[in-house]
């Protein structure tokens, strides 16, 4: 294995255990490890396995809950850890637990653009909204939210006010109505 180095591999690897290829494809790709990997399968019905290494990985994996038993994903104490590590992760919980309100604003701490995988009730939500865009900045892609906001709250000048602040280009996002309308923008 590389360690650390950069490497590339000459040829394609000629690996007999099945998802070997995949991972080493990954890691070429990358420059890094897919680290789901490192939960075994004994260990992915596990809670604190799948919580130790939400927290081992942090905001470097996404994926570390997908590995996890359908039971873990609906398990409200394990996904609040884990989406605390990597919010991101909420992509992976149950639908339950997506339109849970504590699990939904854990991630958004954690990371503002968790709000994509909130349920469609909670993002209808202006709270929750305000609470993604709070420090949206472009380097991070919270100004992308708005795609994923309600029809609704497009329409609310408190929302296009703190889009716009956060980022330009979210204006973009919203409806030729409210672009073209003048008090929105004041």
């Amino acid at each position: 294995l590389p360690g650390n180095r950069a490497f590339r591999l000459l040829q394609k690897p000629r690996l007999v255990a099945p998802g070997l290829t995949k991972f080493f494809a990954y890691w070429c790709e990358t420059g890094r490890p897919p680290y789901d990997a490192f939960v075994p399968h004994c260990l992915r019905g596990n809670s604190a396995a799948i919580v130790q290494a939400a927290r081992v990985t942090g905001r470097r994996s996404n994926n570390v809950l997908a590995v996890a038993s359908v039971d873990l994903r609906a398990d409200k104490s394990t996904v609040l850890e884990v989406v605390r590590a990597s919010g991101r992760q909420l992509k992976y919980a149950s639908v339950e637990l997506r339109a849970d309100r504590d699990v939904v604003i854990a991630a958004i701490n954690s990371d503002r653009t968790a709000f994509e995988f909130a349920s469609d009730e909670l993002r209808g939500d202006n709270a929750l909204l305000m609470l993604a865009l709070e420090e949206a900045t472009f380097d991070h892609g919270s100004y992308g939210l708005i795609r994923f906001a309600s029809e609704q709250l497009l329409k609310d000048p408190d929302v296009v006010r703190a889009a716009v602040q956060a980022d330009g280009n979210a204006l973009q996002f919203f409806p030729a109505s409210v672009r073209g309308d003048r008090d929105f923008l004041e």
